[in-house]
């Protein structure tokens, strides 16, 4: 009993860590989602962040994109993500769908009353993106009825994203880069394949969209239970390029465990780096100034500084401030 709840607990970390990173990687990349309610000859002019006041009212939603399309249509995606589907799933995101349904309808009447120029009523899509779960292929759309058996549907329809069913090939064959995220979750993912995508990665994006790839492609091969290798060719591809990744991927799993063993999980791969640099163990009193730092400047500095300063310029960035200042004079 007492492991199954650990267990339990491992996966709920796991989870939020994987929903603050594809929170992240999301806002990089809009039309990723987007994408799936393409229908045939449409095409996307323009994606941003909806506005309406759904955002204020509902914390847990995960996105609501307002996407534009040629001819000057326009339409709004909720998009969620989930570790598994069930029934609760469902019913979350059908409320979630009419809630943006109706601040869309307030929207466009506060528009006509205002005489203000805008698309009108624009109609609502709703996108579930699952993570793990059954084998059984999953349906294209789901439904959340809320009518009786028998009756006349009435209720939300919604399209089911299944990634971990999906084959690393159909995930690349998509357009633009958001959906090779999920590759580590891909049905037929290997090393190889794995290896294969990040050097695909590496040559398309720039060096700050790239270690925010890495940082989302580690969280969800840490979902992946049953291939724990994945996890070290990232890791791999992570430090031949910056070590920002690495130190981010450990804050964000001490944040998520929100406990004191949490953040000094967050910390200990930062500080394997540094310890590497310097060639030696680091004492106390510089992991705790390593600590207050981190939490100060941010990951991304602790990466620049550890990459960009020599050994003895490493151990002096790590004295007390007034030390450095002595130092310098």
């Amino acid at each position: 009993m007492r492991k199954k709840r650990a267990q339990r607990q491992t996966d709920s970390e796991a989870l939020e860590t994987a929903d603050e990173a594809l929170r992240s990687l999301s806002r990089r990349y809009p039309d990723g989602l987007a994408q799936l309610v393409l229908r045939r000859n449409e095409r996307i002019e323009h994606v941003e962040w909806s506005e309406t006041q759904i955002s204020a009212r509902e914390l847990r939603m995960d996105r609501v994109l307002c996407v534009r399309l040629a001819g000057g249509h326009e339409r709004l995606v909720h998009g969620e993500w989930t570790d598994r589907l069930n029934e609760e799933v469902k019913r979350r995101v059908g409320e979630y769908h009419v809630t943006v349904a109706m601040a869309a309808g307030i929207d466009a009447d506060v528009a006509a009353k205002f005489e203000l120029r805008g698309p009108g009523m624009r109609p609502v899509e709703s996108v579930l993106v699952v993570l793990r779960g059954r084998k059984k292929r999953w349906p294209t759309h789901g439904i959340y009825r809320t009518s009786p058996s028998g009756a006349k549907f009435c209720g939300v329809q919604f399209r089911i994203e299944p990634v971990y069913q999906r084959t690393v090939a159909e995930l690349e064959s998509r357009r633009g880069v958001f959906w090779l995220a999920f590759v580590p979750l891909a049905i037929d993912v290997d090393e190889n394949k794995l290896r294969r995508v990040i050097e695909r990665l590496r040559a398309e994006l720039d060096a700050e969209d790239f270690d925010e790839m890495m940082v989302t492609m580690l969280v969800m091969a840490r979902l992946k239970k049953d291939a724990p290798g994945l996890t070290d060719v990232i890791r791999l591809a992570s430090q031949e390029v910056s070590m920002n990744p690495l130190i981010r991927f450990g804050l964000m799993e001490g944040r998520a465990e929100g406990r004191a063993e949490g953040l000094e999980k967050g910390l200990a791969l930062a500080v394997r780096l540094f310890e590497r640099r310097l060639g030696r163990p680091m004492t106390d009193s510089e992991k705790h100034r390593l600590e207050k730092r981190m939490s100060k400047d941010g990951p991304d500095k602790l990466g620049d500084v550890v990459l960009d300063l020599s050994r003895d310029e490493l151990a002096a960035w790590l004295a007390p401030r007034k030390a450095n200042k002595r130092t310098a004079v």
